[in-house]
């Protein structure tokens, strides 16, 4: 049974350049809390934002866009595991939370953290990347045939609020979420995906960006 088709993009779907931004500006926000190593260790939203960070990559951001009730969640309970706190507001409002940086103890306190099966799946995937040119094909899960496929396999425990969190600081205009899942490949293995098998069962659409020289999952978009 195969679990997904490929996707021609509409001309419409291909997002373009819009010039009538509104004027933001940039100020730092001051965050005096310590990092709580314990929640972190619980908590799969915080190290859903963690995670990226400790691949050792240099120029690591996380944006956020909070609607209110997420503000004051991330400002206390993610924010103070970074030294670079920024809000981006547009007009008045702050409509981005930008973190990076991380403190320089996190990095060392994570060697004891016990990530989520969905974190490890998603961030720290060792599959080996060919480094090939560039040609992608876009491909929408099936998701009603991915469902019976692997109706057998369990994606572990339920985490209703890491969806709802995206949902609601990832999700862009068009109501959708582009993310990036790091060394995934596109293959019969991809199923095993705690990851993929959680948004899955959570998102209306999903369709994953491949490039078709190394099956390299580039993109994955949700809605």
């Amino acid at each position: 049974m195969i679990w997904y088709k490929e996707k021609i993009l509409l001309e419409d779907e291909i997002e373009r350049d819009n010039d009538d931004y509104m004027d933001f500006y940039i100020k730092e926000i001051e965050c005096n809390a310590t990092p709580d190593f314990n929640r972190l260790n619980e908590d799969i939203v915080i190290q859903w934002v963690i995670a990226p960070f400790l691949l050792g990559e240099y120029g690591v951001v996380y944006d956020l866009s909070p609607h209110t009730e997420q503000e004051e969640f991330i400002l206390s309970n993610i924010a103070p595991f970074f030294d670079t706190v920024k809000g981006i507001y547009e007009g008045e409002k702050l409509t981005t939370i930008r973190l990076s940086d991380l403190k320089v103890e996190v990095p060392i306190q994570c060697e004891d953290i016990s990530f989520h099966p969905i974190i490890q799946d998603f961030n720290f995937c060792e599959n080996e990347i060919s480094q090939n040119s560039i040609q992608t094909k876009n491909y929408e899960i099936i998701i009603d045939r991915f469902l019976e496929k692997n109706k057998n396999l369990d994606s572990g425990e339920e985490e209703n609020n890491l969806w709802n969190f995206l949902k609601k600081t990832q999700t862009n205009e068009k109501g959708y979420m582009i993310l990036s899942p790091r060394n995934w490949l596109f293959n019969q293995s991809l199923q095993m995906s705690s990851a993929l098998r959680y948004f899955v069962k959570h998102a209306k659409e999903i369709t994953l960006t491949v490039n078709t020289y190394n099956k390299h999952v580039r993109v994955i978009e949700l809605k």
